[in-house]
């Protein structure tokens, strides 16, 4: 079973206790890739490494960690810099180095293999906003969906201290949303892209052809799917010492359950009984619960995720 993942590399300058930044391979499409592999899933990674030290030491790491590369550009831009400050409760808040950077520059040819002989393709997060490459993102994820054979899997993980466009994220994420058949999203992500609406709301609009994943921090998530009344799925109780890859873990441990236990057909998914579901939920929060109890992007093993599980 191969899963395809699609979007940015790049290196997190992380916030440590004494004040210093230490640089760590991130992004978070990268962090659902290595964390798939932790949980024993053929990953490819479609990225554009930058040409200096920070993009080898990203491609390393991708490599160290089982991840395929074979699809990735040797890109001539420098890499993309994210500096992560430790804000209330351990949250990570984020500011971007970006402009003229490797991870945006995408052309058709770069992603001419994109989704193929994959179980599954998942994006999301900044390479799905940031232009030239994101048009070209979506053109292909397009393509990808209307073929009916791949499950496709939306992360929106807005960074609004990007100063982008809420009208544009508004297009850009509805055309997303439109070819993905698992969306997972935050109430913060929804506060901020709909301040009119409540996140429930918009969940459940966009639920009415695939399930829709909302993700409310200490709280738990709510799983919204076509037909059905809600459910929520209390967190697991954690001590958090950062955030940092949480959401990014979350996602691959969705998907490694989703993928363990459905048919080819991706439609499928939408089928599975409300108890399933509970279960999948209950694993991704344990995996995102142990991603919170170590520092940096860190998403942990099978095994590891297995315990938290079974005690849970």
């Amino acid at each position: 079973m191969v899963v395809a993942v699609v979007g940015e590399a790049l290196i997190d300058l992380i916030q440590e206790a004494d004040g210093r930044y230490r640089p760590t391979p991130g992004g978070a499409p990268a962090n659902v890739a290595i964390a798939l592999t932790r949980l024993g899933i053929d990953t490819r990674f479609f990225g554009r490494l930058g040409n200096d030290r920070f993009g080898a030491l990203v491609g390393e790491n991708l490599r160290r960690n089982g991840v395929a590369l074979d699809h990735c550009v040797q890109a001539t831009e420098p890499t993309s810099v994210a500096v992560a400050n430790r804000g209330q409760g351990g949250a990570a808040e984020y500011s971007f180095y970006i402009n003229g950077t490797a991870d945006w520059q995408w052309t058709a040819d770069e992603l001419g293999h994109l989704g193929k002989n994959a179980r599954a393709l998942h994006l999301g997060s900044l390479a799905a906003i940031m232009e030239p490459g994101a048009s070209v993102i979506a053109e292909q994820v397009e393509r990808i969906f209307a073929a009916g054979k791949t499950l496709i899997s939306f992360d929106l993980n807005l960074q609004p201290s990007l100063g982008v466009s809420r009208e544009r994220e508004h297009e850009r994420v509805s055309r997303l949303v439109a070819s993905a058949h698992i969306v997972k999203t935050s109430v913060g992500d929804l506060r901020w892209l709909y301040p009119d609406r409540l996140p429930g709301e918009v969940a459940e609009i966009w639920s009415r052809s695939r399930a829709v994943v909302l993700t409310r921090g200490g709280d738990g998530v709510s799983l919204f799917r076509p037909g059905v009344r809600p459910v929520d799925v209390p967190a697991r109780p954690t001590t958090v010492v950062d955030t940092v890859a949480a959401g990014d873990t979350f996602v691959a441990a969705l998907l490694y359950r989703l993928l363990s236990g459905v048919g080819k057909d991706p439609a499928a998914l939408l089928r599975q009984g409300p108890t399933e579901w509970i279960e999948h939920l209950r694993f991704a929060n344990a995996a995102a619960s142990l991603a919170c109890e170590w520092p940096g992007a860190n998403p942990p093993m099978l095994s590891e995720v297995n315990r938290a599980f079974d005690g849970n």
